[in-house]
């Protein structure tokens, strides 16, 4: 997919990059000139991925019987029973976690951004199809309590225009019977400024996708959003980036951190954004909640991640 590595930037080189290092040098040459900058307030933006909106439920008939059969060759016997249990005895898909979210978003008096996956199945995508009627519900109930985001696949992305991109984009919005404005590219695709160009192309004007998927910190240098330049065209672009600042599978995944030891890095991520009254903004899914297989243990990471840094 051809991800730029965070390891090979300069900032994570010269150890600066889980430092919004722009907003902080604007900050200290403002100091140094008697210039009092405008003064920002704190802010804390949670962001839910939704690849994968169920583990079980609202699947095609096809689909149900050829992971049926891959259970029963693999000899998964516990996702066999676990099947079983959701589709016929009432318990709780694991994946399904999006109440308990929203629960803890409310105790925190923090609103919630998800980015749902419209995209048709391929390689790297693959959510729960959008045209079944459980996604729309889904959708829908997520929108009356958090803002709706399209995750445009990689396909889409990677299209020579931007026919396929809209299509996803226009399948959330008759979900939700409203217009689309916010965007994160699966994958956290980048690829400026032809992305940048298609987002705004495609109506979208507010992009969560710049950050590292194998480290946390501050792509850009910027902790609260800005305007997108097109640096080739010489033009403003009338799209805001959101910078990401740490994402679930960066914590576990690749940088290998306990539960204790991703809450202490976000602790002290926090801590710097708060030194410029900046904004950070994390990336969590659904079924990272759902104490599934490598995922035991992280429910309590977002359970008390907003006690540490809001």
């Amino acid at each position: 997919m051809n991800r730029f590595i965070g390891k090979q930037s300069i900032a994570y080189q010269e150890g600066w990059l889980r430092r919004p290092e722009v907003e902080a040098r604007i900050l200290e040459w403002a100091e140094t000139v008697k210039i009092a900058p405008a003064k920002g307030t704190y802010k804390v933006r949670p962001t839910i991925d939704v690849d994968s909106a169920y583990a079980y439920l609202h699947r095609s008939a096809i689909r149900n019987v050829g992971s049926i059969a891959r259970d029963v060759f693999t000899g998964q016997g516990r996702r066999l029973r676990e099947r079983w249990n959701v589709w016929f005895n009432g318990q709780q898909d694991p994946y399904d976690t999006y109440d308990w979210l929203e629960s803890v978003h409310r105790q925190h008096n923090v609103r919630a951004t998800f980015f749902f996956l419209m995209a048709d199945r391929g390689d790297y995508d693959r959510p729960v199809h959008w045209s079944q009627p459980g996604m729309t519900g889904l959708i829908r109930k997520i929108a009356s309590t958090a803002d709706i985001g399209i995750h445009p696949g990689v396909e889409g992305h990677n299209a020579e225009d931007s026919r396929r991109m809209f299509e996803e984009i226009q399948r959330l919005s008759r979900a939700v019977e409203a217009p689309i404005a916010r965007a994160r590219q699966h994958y956290l695709l980048q690829r400026c400024p032809a992305s940048w160009n298609r987002l705004e192309e495609v109506g979208i004007s507010h992009d969560y996708s710049l950050g590292y998927a194998d480290v946390i910190g501050f792509r850009s240098g910027m902790s609260r959003p800005y305007k997108a330049f097109d640096a080739v065209a010489n033009r403003l672009l009338d799209l805001t980036i959101h910078p990401t600042a740490a994402m679930d599978a960066t914590l576990n995944r690749y940088m290998g951190l306990s539960p204790e030891q991703a809450l202490d890095a976000l602790e002290r991520l926090a801590d710097e954004v708060k030194a410029v009254d900046g904004e950070l903004t994390l990336l969590w899914h659904n079924e990272t909640v759902s104490e599934c297989n490598e995922w035991e243990g992280w429910r309590a990471v977002y359970e008390q991640v907003f006690e540490r840094v809001c």
